[in-house]
């Protein structure tokens, strides 16, 4: 399997985009809708997989990969630092505990 790289800085816009994201807030599909759906599908085809999830942000991103991991209540989640993409304020959430080293 071979990944694909995303660039992670700075934003990337095409031309008509801010109208499309304005006229998507007034549809009610700014979160959710066909729209949304069509990127997620062919985010995950671009990167050779089945599915694709998107986040509004880091935090949700490691909540939803929390979520999908199943873990035991009380399990050990472990931080190379505290402010790892906010994560540790997500564990109490997933009924886990957090530890730094």
């Amino acid at each position: 399997m071979s990944f694909r790289s995303i660039a992670r800085y700075g934003v990337r816009s095409i031309p008509g985009e801010e109208q499309e994201l304005i006229s998507a807030f007034r549809r009610g599909e700014a979160i959710e809708g066909p729209a949304l759906a069509e990127f997620e599908r062919s985010f995950a085809a671009y990167h050779y997989m089945d599915h694709a999830i998107t986040a509004s942000y880091g935090r949700m991103a490691f909540y939803y990969i929390l979520g999908a991991l199943d873990l035991p209540p009380g399990s050990e989640i472990i931080f190379p630092r505290p402010d790892l993409l906010g994560g540790p304020g997500d564990c109490p959430t997933r009924r886990s505990q957090t530890s730094f080293r």
